[in-house]
């Protein structure tokens, strides 16, 4: 963990900076199905629209290569908290 000086009217405090971790959830705000392109999309900091059209061009090809993956995200990614 960092830590940062500050020098206020001579005095010297610490101040401990904090690293949030990012973590891969599946949010509860703006899903439309399971919250998946949502979490994705805000882990890469990536609009959630553009994680949804690529689901829809891999449904595309007869569905397997969109709905097994979309799937599996669903059962690991965790729900957010």
């Amino acid at each position: 963990m960092g830590t940062s000086q500050i020098i206020i009217c001579g005095k010297i405090d610490q101040i401990a900076v904090k690293k949030e971790i990012k973590r891969l959830v599946r949010s509860k705000k703006g899903k439309v199905l399971a919250g998946v392109c949502v979490g994705i999309g805000n882990y890469f900091n990536v609009d959630p629209v553009v994680i949804r059209v690529i689901w829809i061009f891999l449904l595309i090809p007869g569905g397997l290569p969109g709905i097994i993956p979309y799937v599996l995200c669903w059962i690991i990614i965790p729900k957010e908290e």
